[in-house]
Formats: structure tokens, C-alpha cells, sequence
């Protein structure tokens, strides 16, 4: 694909601060999520009983109606919450070594919360784009193109990890 289609994406992230922050934002949740959501996953079907699972996606299934509740509420402090939603799953890394259970239901909630998040994040968008004059298409290509990286990378890190050359 030529260089030339990406760069009306790449100007419209120059023109705003706040697409900056949130492509990166994006970024980083994505490539943090993605790393782990192979181990996360295996750790659901070896110590979470089905019905955890399947309680975890009805509460993710909840966003419609707690949207309407963050009406009023200014996308930068949804990227805020975001991040500190990162920080707190870094760091409950140390709760694998206290319970694997324990860690795995903190990972998912952690995990609910953000597709919450993100899907609150959505609605609000619209009023960004709005006072930014960001357009709906160029938006949509930074979102993808944002989580298409980041997945990609995320999955080269962690094949590169689990390849390790013989000696």
C-alpha cells in the first residue's frame, strides 16, 4: 500500500493534540491487552469455572444501558480512566505469585471495565470530532490502523519470546 494513503491520517493526528493522545492511548491499551490475552485466556479455562465467564461477558454486555449514566462526562477524563485501568493491571502482576484465581478475576474485571470504557469512549467521540473538525473516515483508519499496530506488535513480541533459538 503506498505511503501517500497514509498520510491525510498521519496530518489529521499533526492538526489535534487530542487524537495524539487518544491514538496513543489506543495504542498502548491494545498492545498491553493483546500481550497478555493469550495467557489470560488459558488461565479462564484452567481456574474460572464457565459461568464466571459467561457472568464476566454478560457484564460487558451492560454498556448500553450504563452509558446514558456518563452523559455528561468529557472524553479526557475517559482516556484518564483508561490509563489508570493500565497502571492497576501492570502492577496486579504481582498477584500471580500471591493467586493465580484471584489474579485471573482481577485481569478480567480489569479487561470488562475497559470494553465499558472504550464503548463510553465511542458516543463521546462524536462531540470530539465535532470541535476538532476531525473527519468520521480519517478518524475511523487512525482508530484501526492504531489497533492493527498494536495487536501486530504485540503478537511479534510475544512470538519472539516463546521462539527462542537452540544453543
Amino acid at each position: 500500500m503506498p505511503l501517500s494513503n497514509y498520510k491525510p491520517i498521519f496530518h489529521e493526528i499533526k492538526k489535534s493534540k487530542f487524537l495524539r493522545i487518544q491514538s496513543l492511548v489506543l495504542f498502548i491499551t491494545t498492545y498491553i491487552d493483546w500481550t497478555i490475552l493469550p495467557f489470560v485466556t488459558k488461565l479462564e479455562g484452567t481456574y474460572l469455572p464457565v459461568y464466571m465467564i459467561s457472568f464476566y461477558m454478560l457484564i460487558g454486555a451492560l454498556d448500553g444501558f450504563i452509558q446514558p449514566l456518563f452523559k455528561n462526562i468529557k472524553i479526557y477524563n475517559i482516556y484518564l480512566f483508561a490509563i489508570l485501568l493500565d497502571i492497576i493491571q501492570i502492577a496486579s502482576y504481582y498477584l500471580y505469585n500471591v493467586s493465580i484465581t484471584l489474579f485471573t478475576y482481577v485481569i478480567l474485571t480489569i479487561f470488562t471495565i475497559q470494553g465499558i470504557t472504550f464503548e463510553i469512549a465511542r458516543i463521546h467521540t462524536v462531540d470530539f470530532m465535532q470541535d476538532e473538525s476531525v473527519d468520521l473516515k480519517d478518524y475511523l483508519m487512525i482508530r484501526s490502523f492504531m489497533i492493527s499496530s498494536a495487536i501486530v506488535q504485540a503478537a511479534s513480541a510475544r512470538c519472539s519470546l516463546t521462539i527462542s533459538p537452540k544453543t
